[in-house]
Formats: structure tokens, C-alpha cells, sequence
């Protein structure tokens, strides 16, 4: 930092310009040290000062610093946080310079990220999943929503874990439309905000599989009155089209490598073939041992309340409460009303800034939708992921060219 660079004339003399130059450093959390160096250009380099300062925050959003000046001397302050404003004084009650004497402070400085503040009310987050939650972010077209992404609910999800005043995390589960694996992802999610002492309340309408095993990680599950739950377990679906195309004078020309290779036969069978029938029924044996353990880990349901489960499939929220797939009948419009009047509600996390630098990042590149080798215009008026050449090579060019990305990680959704 340089001062004095445009100062006028004082009794005929131009005085020197001030030049400042220092660092700061977080050798462990919540801990800064500064060193700085000045000089004046009328003896540059030659007459030095120095100061040192170390601040710490000793408690949620109060902070002590205490220094050494090479003229002022001793130094001491305090910092007070209330997110994105901080009242700051400082003292100066010793000085080598006569006419300086002792020097006392006070400001205010704003910032663009929050700090955690003093005076924090307890916060209930509020996540929402429907029909808009996609593997990526993204407009919704003509037809559709904008998206939110899978990754940007699980990023709230370990924020709210981490941020003190968030006490309650509030689940609303309309409809889940992404496969297990990512209600699995939402699941464990959960999980973690429970071990860090967050009361997750999840709130179900019309339910299935997918839905439930999300819900089932919560502290409370709750269902609305005129809600239903379907949990028919694991079930694989496809179409044989070879008595169509018979009929039509069709005959495809196939080529597979190796016995489990059965995609052709959609083409070539009219029912699947003893090796297809048996790697399905493997597939589907190890999701429900997957599941089964999931329910077992939060819902203390075993294997065999698991089966007395399956075989009544359709239960009516009377019937949830009774089999202890859920802990509460109620509406969400009423619960959410209490939520309102003992929670300040966020409905995403914005974390204070805890850092000096801008770290350095891994990429996250979605590959979620329909291979195709070129966009279609029509699909994405609807709304609809696709994945293409240009677009997969668009992604990685700008991963690659970015200086702050030290890894990329490519994730698949493909249909």
C-alpha cells in the first residue's frame, strides 16, 4: 500500500510518500498473525518501521488482537462480528513519539461474505425436493422448472451441519425423481446432520421407495393426513419386441460379446433369456439387501418386518404410524406455522468467509440425460439433460483452463 501519493504541498515542501507492505497468515483456525514493513520515499528502504499483530476469536464471533508497534508500541483491540458488519477498537496507550502520545480507535467494516455473529438466532434450514431437483442446476425451459441441483442440497446440507445456529434442519419430500443411488447420497446426508446433534423432521405427502429411504434417516418422520406410502420393493422393467417386428417383416442384425451381454434382446427375444433373467434378479437381490440394511441403521427395521412390509405395500398414513414407518400424522401447513414462530427459516445456507485466499477447487462435471451426438432444441425446451460431444468437451476446457482447479471429477447420470 502506498499513502501520500497525491498529497499537496505543505509550506512549499512535497512530503514523502508512505509505503506499506506486509502478510497475513492462519497457522491453525481462528488464529492470524500480520507483519508489516513501512518506509518513506525520502529514505526509502534505509528507515524502517515494523508492526506485528496477532488476532484471535476467542468465541463465536468476538475476537481479541494485541500487537507491537515499532513507534506506538504496545497495541490492543477487540473485534465484535454481527454477520456481514463488525465494530472494531483499537488502543495505542504507549508511544515513542512525544506528539503522538496515546492513541484510542473505533470503526465499522462491512464485508460481502458473513462472519459468524455474536448475536446468532437459532435457524431452521428448509429444503424442499420435488420434481425440480436434477443431478445439475439448470433453466427448466418453456415446459418445465428451473432445476436445482443434487450437489448444491447436499452442499446446504454439510453447511448446516457445520454452522452452530442452525438447530433444525425441515425436509419436504413432494417427489423424488432421481434413481437410488442419489436418494442413498440424500440418506447418509441426513445421517451425518443427526451426529452432529441437528434434529432433522422430514415431511412426506404421496411416497414410494425412493422417497421413504430419504425420509427414513430423519429424527421424525411426519405424513400428511390424506398422504400414502407404497414400498413394493425393487422391481425391474422391459419390452420385448420381437413379436412386433415379426408381424411387420422385420428381422434385426445383432452382435453381442459375451453370455451376459442382453441388451439385443429387446430386438431378438420375446422374453428375456435364462442368463439376462438371472443377472436382473442378482442386480435386484443385492439393491434390497442395500436398502433393507439402510431401514435397519435408522429405523431399527429388520429383514423380516421388511418382509411383512413388502407384502402389505400400499399403507395409508394410519397404517404407516402403526407398522412404525412413521412417527407423526400431520399436516405441514400447521407444523410449519409453529416451525415460523420458534425458527428464523433460510431456505439455503450462505456461510460466513473463513479463509484469506481463494482455495484451490475440484470440478464437479454432471454427465446426466440422453447421449446424443449433437442438442436437440426440442428437448431442451422441455427441460430435458442431454449429453454431447460439444458440450461434455465445453465442461472440461474450461475445468482444464482454470489455474484453481487441481482435480476434476466426472459424474455420471446417463439414461
Amino acid at each position: 500500500m502506498i499513502n501520500r501519493l497525491n498529497r499537496p504541498m505543505s509550506m512549499g515542501v512535497q512530503l514523502p510518500s508512505h509505503w506499506v507492505a506486509g502478510f497475513t497468515t492462519r497457522p491453525i483456525k481462528r488464529i492470524e498473525l500480520s507483519f508489516d514493513i513501512d518506509t518513506y520515499s525520502s529514505s526509502f528502504g534505509k528507515d524502517l518501521g515494523y508492526q506485528g499483530v496477532i488476532r484471535g476469536e476467542l468465541m463465536q464471533g468476538f475476537r481479541l488482537m494485541t500487537g507491537y508497534h515499532a513507534d506506538y508500541k504496545f497495541q490492543a483491540g477487540i473485534q465484535i462480528d454481527l454477520g456481514r458488519t463488525s465494530i472494531f477498537s483499537t488502543g495505542q496507550p504507549v508511544s515513542s513519539m512525544a506528539q503522538a502520545g496515546s492513541q484510542f480507535t473505533i470503526g465499522l467494516q462491512t464485508s460481502v461474505f458473513p462472519r459468524r455473529s455474536v448475536i446468532q438466532p437459532t435457524t431452521a434450514l428448509r429444503i424442499n425436493i420435488d420434481s425440480s431437483l436434477g443431478e445439475e442446476a439448470g433453466k427448466g425451459g418453456f415446459f418445465a422448472r428451473d432445476k436445482t441441483s443434487l450437489l448444491e442440497v447436499l452442499e446446504a446440507m454439510k453447511r448446516a451441519g457445520e454452522e452452530d445456529s442452525v438447530t433444525t434442519v425441515i425436509v419436504k419430500i413432494e417427489r423424488f425423481t432421481l434413481g437410488l443411488a442419489s436418494a442413498e447420497e440424500l440418506h447418509e446426508a441426513i445421517l451425518a446432520l443427526k451426529k452432529r446433534g441437528k434434529t432433522v423432521e422430514v415431511f412426506l405427502g404421496e411416497a414410494g421407495t425412493t422417497e421413504y429411504l430419504i425420509a427414513s434417516a430423519a429424527t421424525r418422520i411426519h405424513m400428511e393426513p390424506s398422504g400414502t406410502l407404497r414400498l413394493t420393493g425393487p422391481r425391474s422393467e422391459r419390452f420385448y419386441l420381437k413379436g412386433t417386428l415379426d408381424k411387420l417383416g422385420i428381422e434385426p442384425q445383432l452382435l453381442a460379446m459375451g453370455e451376459y451381454k442382453s441388451a439385443p434382446e429387446t430386438f431378438t427375444r420375446k422374453e428375456a433369456s435364462p442368463s439376462s433373467h438371472k443377472a436382473v434378479l442378482h442386480a435386484l437381490d443385492q439393491i434390497e439387501n442395500e436398502y433393507i440394511a439402510a431401514l435397519s441403521k435408522s429405523r431399527k427395521i429388520s429383514k423380516d418386518d421388511y418382509q411383512k412390509i413388502i407384502r402389505h405395500a400400499l399403507f395409508s398414513p394410519k397404517d404407516a404410524l402403526e407398522f412404525r414407518l412413521i412417527d407423526a400424522i400431520d399436516s405441514f401447513h400447521n407444523e410449519w406455522e409453529k416451525i415460523q414462530k420458534n425458527f428464523q427459516v433460510g431456505n439455503s445456507m450462505e456461510m460466513y468467509n473463513d479463509r484469506l485466499a481463494l482455495p484451490p477447487r475440484i470440478a464437479v462435471i454432471v454427465a446426466s440425460g440422453d447421449i446424443l451426438k449433437r442438442k436437440v432444441r426440442l428437448l431442451s425446451m422441455a427441460g430435458e439433460s442431454q449429453i454431447t460431444p460439444e458440450r461434455m468437451k465445453r465442461c472440461f476446457d474450461l475445468a482444464i483452463n482454470d489455474p484453481r482447479t487441481k482435480a476434476i471429477v466426472l459424474r455420471l447420470a446417463a439414461r
